[in-house]
């Protein structure tokens, strides 16, 4: 006994028995009568099997295929494996399809002929006839061909396989926003869900399935597979649309700024994101109320936090590292205190000597110069060494714990910051003595939680705010200090409040970027806000309900027994989005759509 899904018909979901003389064909044949679409022509249909047992993958059956073979090899492999395979009946429908490569030589991609080029020599001539390169992202290495048909972009895969090339690749599911636009009664955001499974121990891994479960699997992609271009990329012609992305900060701030980077892309220029925090400081999600770190929420609890959250905008901050120009290595070599100035003690080859070039990143949370990086550098240190002991969040606190306190014993840079760095807020210096470190706010949590700008009495300054145009400066008089400060004891020494920031860097000194660090050598390091903010979700504390609550335990198992999942495919990795109003918006999704 099998159930075979399909959408658009009054009943959306069959039981079917398989026999030994039951084929792909016939049981199209029978679907079909059960679904009340006798006027439909078999040959017209296809039957997919979908498994979810590890990430997604999909197939056509043949129409002479045995289904009780199929069902025989699928018990034969594990209960797990039965358990998560469906079946889809839909319709044949010619189109095209895009197809991800990544992998690719950076200078590939950084012009379309050149990705023709390039991929021209690993292919058969005939092959690229039809299709269309673009857009293309250099930084991550990243293009997309746009093929006449699956199977075309199925032996372009297949071929690349067997190359010595070592790209990947994955054809994009053909979304269908013509569909959902039908229904203007209630509001129409199909939910795209980033997963990073790296995050959180297994965690981020876990929901990748859980979520898989409740929606349709080609809503949620995992970070690993591609990074966040690909999901953009799937739902670039939708009208509108909501993000939800699992991970730490970095992996928020990663996906806010490909966001920025695919918007040409996009119909939909500004998605709002939520977020599901799996990181160890999370700041972000605690700004926005999405919580200190997941704890097991149930999924269907996170998808009506998602549906009711408030839309705001937070602003973004761009941070310019412009380097000063390295002495020769003859005048290192004679000067030892001017090597460790510039971070080359002990330097013993000219070809170790590097000019570095001005680079940009982006600040979403804060950034930090001198004590807090240095803790912070050091830890990213340690877990890059053994990633496999901080795998927990507890853990992960008890070593910065740990890292903090040999601080108190270490001298460093830090102690004589104030005669290293020099900083002007809107073109006022500030004095910096006997602070080890500085901090640059942009959201009111810093170091898991502590709001150490708190709310000033001096009228020369106010309350922060993640949305208001201003960064806030702190001080930071040590360790002792800086632990009182996350221990929530004392606040941080409230130094300025501005819109333009210039660091004049005169010693190599740890810096981090949204707990991003490293060294920084001696450079000119200006902070200006970025021309767009970024649209995010905060989700609701108060008692506001969903139309989804409204339903008892009884409608709701009738709704899920009447709304099937599958109602979205057009083709083997195509589907419609779901509607996230309502409970059976939700529940329909309980067995997947392909």
């Amino acid at each position: 006994m099998i159930s075979i899904h399909i959408s658009r018909s009054s009943i959306s979901t069959i039981k079917f028995q398989v026999t030994k003389s039951t084929t792909v064909f016939s049981a199209i044949e029978d679907a079909l009568m059960k679904f009340e679409m006798e006027g439909e022509n078999a040959d017209g249909f296809v039957l997919e099997q979908v498994s979810l047992c590890s990430g997604m993958q999909t197939k056509l059956l043949v129409p002479s295929l045995s289904l009780w073979d199929t069902m025989t090899y699928l018990k034969s492999q594990s209960i797990r494996v039965r358990s998560l395979t469906r079946f889809y009946l839909r319709k044949k429908v010619d189109s095209r399809f895009v197809l991800a490569l990544w992998g690719l030589p950076k200078e590939s991609v950084q012009e379309v002929k050149r990705a023709e080029e390039y991929i021209s020599k690993l292919l058969p001539g005939n092959l690229l006839e039809n299709t269309k390169f673009g857009p293309l992202y250099p930084n991550a290495k990243l293009a997309f061909i746009d093929c006449p048909s699956l199977s075309v972009a199925g032996q372009i895969c297949h071929i690349l396989e067997q190359s010595s090339a070592k790209l990947r690749h994955y054809i994009l599911p053909n979304l269908r926003p013509d569909v959902i636009e039908k229904s203007k009664a209630i509001r129409q955001e199909p939910l795209l869900v980033f997963m990073n499974g790296r995050s959180g121990g297994n965690q981020g891994l876990d929901l990748l399935t859980k979520f898989r479960h409740y929606l349709n699997p080609h809503q949620v992609f995992d970070l690993a597979n591609g990074g966040p271009h690909i999901g953009l990329h799937a739902f670039r012609n939708f009208p509108q649309f909501r993000i939800l992305i699992g991970g730490g900060d970095g992996t928020f701030g990663w996906v806010l700024s490909v966001l920025e980077e695919a918007q040409d892309a996009l119909q939909f220029k500004e998605p709002p994101c939520a977020l599901l925090p799996l990181g160890t400081g999370n700041d972000l999600a605690r700004v926005l109320s999405w919580g200190p770190g997941y704890s097991g929420e149930k999924v269907l609890s996170i998808l009506r936090s998602v549906e009711n959250s408030d839309k705001v905008d937070l602003d973004r901050w761009k941070v310019t590292f412009s380097p000063h120009k390295v002495p020769t290595f003859t005048a290192l070599r004679k000067d030892s205190d001017m090597a460790q100035m510039f971070g080359y003690a002990g330097i013993t080859n000219e070809a170790d000597i590097i000019q570095g070039k001005e680079k940009m990143v982006v600040m979403n949370n804060y950034f930090g110069i001198g004590l807090d990086a240095d803790i912070a550098l050091d830890f990213h240190l340690a877990r890059e060494e053994n990633p496999e002991k901080f795998s927990s969040r507890f853990h992960n606190k008890g070593v910065y714990f740990q890292l903090a306190l040999q601080k108190m014993v270490t001298k460093k840079v830090t102690a004589e910051l104030h005669k290293h760095i020099k900083i002007t807020v809107d073109g006022t210096p500030l004095s910096l003595s006997d602070l080890e470190g500085i901090v640059i706010l942009n959201i009111q949590s810093w170091g898991a939680g502590a709001e150490i700008w708190g709310n000033p009495s001096d009228q020369k300054l106010r309350s922060a705010h993640f949305g208001d145009g201003l960064f806030e400066v702190v001080g930071i008089g040590g360790v002792m200090h800086m632990g009182q400060m996350q221990g929530g004891l004392r606040g941080g020494t409230r130094l300025a409040q501005g819109s333009t920031c210039t660091i004049t860097v005169n010693h190599a000194v740890s810096v981090q970027v949204d707990g991003e660090p490293w060294t920084q050598r001696p450079c000119t390091i200006s902070i200006n806000r970025c021309d767009k903010q970024a649209a995010m979700l905060k989700k609701l504390g108060g008692k506001k309900e969903s139309v989804a609550r409204q339903f008892s335990a009884k409608q709701v198992a009738e709704l899920h027994k009447r709304h099937s999942a599958n109602e979205l495919l057009q083709h083997r990795h195509s589907y419609e989005p779901r509607k996230r109003n309502t409970q059976a918006d939700l529940m329909e999704h309980h067995s997947p759509p392909p």
